[in-house]
């Protein structure tokens, strides 16, 4: 019995023993996981404490990815949201008790970094710098590195690690203003002027003015104030004689973008100017140079342009029976008192099988702005002429029974008119601008 009693003494301090051990074994089964998880950081293993049994399972609520061995958890595979991790682990002898430990994991997703767009970039203009800092704290880079001024881009930005944000991306448009031209109504560049230095035959200059932009004429390099529309009249001379240059700076309203015509030189003559026309006329087949509608004295034409700044004539006139040409443009001067002009008249003329019924054979007007007298002249023979306003009124009436007219604008007040010419049943209806 002594012997039996000792053994069971000794059974007793072994279960005993045995039962601490345990207890303590237990009470150590101990893990942990970072308390939010981004959804595209790399695999999560557990941290266990020191002397933790590694031989139990993980399981989780619905949504999350881990290894039941291990408990690596797979964020990517995963969805956003807060789960309950569980570490299930066996106890040891005698009562074998099942331990199971819950921990809470917060998989997220990447915070999207914010950037305030950027305007539309200015060709050619000073670009701004990409922020290396999102309106909500993250940091990264971008590439490419720096905003082209030349052409439109998508950029994008790449978080600095450690960080759960995700990439994103802005697009900066290049904005290449307007450039405007200019041309003058005539086709020529040269303002005549008298003994006196007073402009007899002005230039109008042209150019087109799209909409969404401010325009701005300058001659030379000066402002001319208060010029701002797509025309200019050229009707003051130059003190000395010299050449000027016309530019147009155009801004646009939205993006502030702005842009420089080319120059238009305008040189100034005290000689014979050239005759006046429409530079583009429509003609029968089979017409000569004599049927084309031009005002001038002793006219004559060539087949090209001389230098306008050379005053010799360097070419042959072409016989007024020369049959003309579709799409061809030919070249008129004039002559007064003995002195030919030196620059000549640029006229196309484009040929038709037939008229029109309602239309008339050709009509030519000049000067356009006009001032007081407008010249209009036709291959038929001109009814009426009327002078009709913006508003569609007719404020004049004139009737005639020939195919040149000279009709009086000097009543009506600075502004724009519809001229109507008709002839029987056909009619033609053009636009004059009234200085």
């Amino acid at each position: 019995m002594y012997i039996f009693g000792i053994q069971i003494i000794i059974m007793k301090k072994l279960y005993i023993l045995l039962l601490v051990v345990f207890v303590g074994f237990v009470g150590n089964a101990q893990f942990s996981y970072p308390s939010t998880i981004c959804i595209n950081s790399p695999s999560v293993m557990p941290d266990f404490a020191p002397n933790t049994n590694m031989g139990g399972t993980f399981s989780s609520s619905p949504g999350l990815l881990i290894n039941p061995v291990t408990g690596e958890i797979n964020p990517g595979a995963s969805a956003p949201g807060t789960y309950l991790v569980f570490y299930t682990v066996t106890a040891g002898p005698p009562d074998f008790i099942t331990q199971t430990y819950a921990r809470t994991v917060i998989i997220t997703p990447p915070v999207v970094s914010q950037f305030t767009s950027i305007a539309p970039v200015c060709f050619g203009g000073a670009a701004p710098i990409l922020p290396p800092t999102s309106i909500n704290g993250i940091t990264g880079t971008w590439s490419p590195v720096s905003i082209s001024s030349t052409a439109s881009a998508t950029y994008t930005f790449t978080p600095n690690s450690g960080q759960c944000a995700a990439s994103t991306t802005m697009s900066v448009t290049v904005f290449s203003a307007y450039a405007p031209f200019i041309e003058s109504a005539s086709g020529l560049n040269t303002v005549y002027v008298d003994e006196n230095n007073q402009v007899v035959v002005p230039l109008e200059l042209v150019s087109e003015m799209p909409e969404g932009y401010g325009y701005q004429w300058y001659e030379d390099i000066t402002l001319i104030p208060e010029v701002t529309g797509a025309n200019y009249t050229v009707n003051t001379a130059s003190l000395t004689g010299s050449p000027r240059s016309y530019r147009i700076y155009v801004t646009h309203a939205d993006t502030g973008c702005h842009n420089f015509s080319s120059q238009f030189m305008v040189y100034q003559s005290g000689g014979t100017p050239p005759p006046f026309a429409d530079r583009n006329q429509n003609l029968p087949s089979g017409a000569t140079l004599a049927d084309i509608i031009v005002s001038g004295t002793e006219v004559r034409w060539y087949a090209s342009a001389n230098d306008k700044n050379n005053n010799t004539v360097n070419s042959v006139p072409l016989p007024m029976s020369t049959l003309l040409v579709d799409n061809a443009t030919y070249y008129a001067s004039q002559t007064i008192n003995g002195s030919e002009s030196v620059e000549r008249l640029p006229v196309t003329v484009q040929l038709v099988l037939g008229i029109g019924e309602n239309e008339l054979a050709s009509v030519s007007y000049f000067p356009n702005p006009v001032k007081n007298s407008l010249t209009i002249k036709a291959l038929n023979t001109i009814d009426t002429i009327s002078v009709i306003n913006l508003l569609g009124q007719v404020l004049k009436t004139t009737t005639h029974n020939q195919a040149e007219v000279i009709e009086n604008m000097s009543e009506f007040g600075a502004g724009t008119y519809f001229i109507r010419v008709s002839s029987g049943s056909r009619t033609e209806v053009f636009k004059v601008v009234k200085q």
